[in-house]
């Protein structure tokens, strides 16, 4: 059990914590298909997508770059 218990830790670790404090962003392509996700006229990303990553970012605590390479 307490293997288990061990290996369950480091997973979680690996997996959560290591990014977390490396500070670093994740990278995520927003969805080019309007009202999901598009450019507005400014050239801002924007639509339903973008808020989602948004409140992703906000509710997680982790920094998420929009990437709009797919424009």
């Amino acid at each position: 059990m307490k293997k288990n218990k061990s290996f369950l830790i480091f997973t979680i670790a690996m997996l959560i914590g290591f990014p977390a404090l490396a500070r670093e962003c994740l990278s995520m392509h927003v969805i080019d298909f309007p009202p999901a996700g598009f450019k507005n006229k400014s050239g801002e990303l924007t639509g339903i997508h973008t808020e989602f990553i948004e409140a992703l970012e906000e509710r997680s605590g982790i920094c998420i770059e929009k990437n709009d390479a797919l424009f």
